[in-house]
């Protein structure tokens, strides 16, 4: 996805290829795609994301998912403080989402290094671990230099 190009509808449908399957199987293309939106996006995202979220149609678990996928995204310094932010605010007011005990499988997947603490505390089973090396890419400060926008790396 083009930022340059983005729209709410795009960014809608990234939203539910990332919410609608397990976090293995979200393709790395789509979560490319929502990690430059979440981080250099200029779309208002902490407002599409509430009206989403709220939506009765959506399952908590697809809810949990997105949840998990905003929380490992906003700890990259690329990202504006402001943004980020707003974020968190979202990830606190869902928190209610997050298992007050995790299923048996996830705590021994957590042990064998095999479930990252944030899917843990999002009540997953799986992770984005693997697709998340083809992401970094977009991280840099390089990247985002080449984007010619304020990010994370040129504020004060």
């Amino acid at each position: 996805m083009n930022l340059d190009q983005q729209n709410e509808a795009s960014v809608v449908q990234l939203i539910r290829a990332i919410s609608s399957q397990s976090p293995r199987e979200v393709p790395e293309d789509a979560l490319a795609d929502f990690a430059k939106q979440v981080w250099y996006g200029e779309l208002n995202l902490a407002a599409l994301l509430r009206r989403l979220l709220a939506r009765s149609d959506m399952a908590d678990e697809q809810r949990r998912r997105l949840l998990y996928v905003i929380d490992r995204l906003i700890c990259y310094p690329c990202m504006l403080r402001s943004k980020a932010t707003q974020l968190r605010t979202i990830l606190k007011e869902w928190a209610e989402l997050k298992p007050t005990q995790p299923t048996p499988n996830a705590i021994e997947l957590a042990a064998r290094h095999m479930l990252d603490k944030k899917a843990l505390e999002w009540g997953l089973e799986e992770d984005i671990t693997p697709q998340m090396k083809s992401v970094l890419q977009y991280q840099t400060r390089h990247y985002a230099a080449s984007l010619g926008r304020v990010t994370g790396y040129s504020e004060p």
